[in-house]
């Protein structure tokens, strides 16, 4: 998901809880911010602070793996600023995403 945040933080919560009503199991790869704002039956993976993007890149891939291995119905990611290392971010979550990217 990209978009402006706090805005986006406050749409995959709004988000997660839809699809979690609807009996999905749901999983997150999102900051520690974001996390903190997720309900307890999400699938979690906390990248790190959103100020450290080189954390962020270097738990992207085992985040991806972690959650893989608990078979979602669907994964939510947050979206990074695509400057400098950001950009690297957030190419790996596209691809991961199949390009389908939800803006806010």
């Amino acid at each position: 998901m990209e978009g402006d945040y706090p805005r986006v933080s406050e749409k995959i919560v709004e988000i997660v809880q839809e699809y979690l009503k609807s009996g999905l199991k749901v999983g997150c790869i999102v900051s520690e911010e974001s996390a903190e704002k997720l309900p307890e039956r999400a699938l979690v993976e906390i990248l790190g602070p959103r100020n450290r993007l080189d954390i962020i890149a270097r738990r992207l891939f085992s985040a991806l793996r972690s959650l893989d291995r608990k078979n979602p119905d669907i994964i939510i990611a947050e979206g990074f600023p695509e400057e400098g290392l950001g950009m690297a971010i957030q190419n790996r979550l596209k691809k991961a995403a199949g390009y389908r990217i939800l803006k806010v």
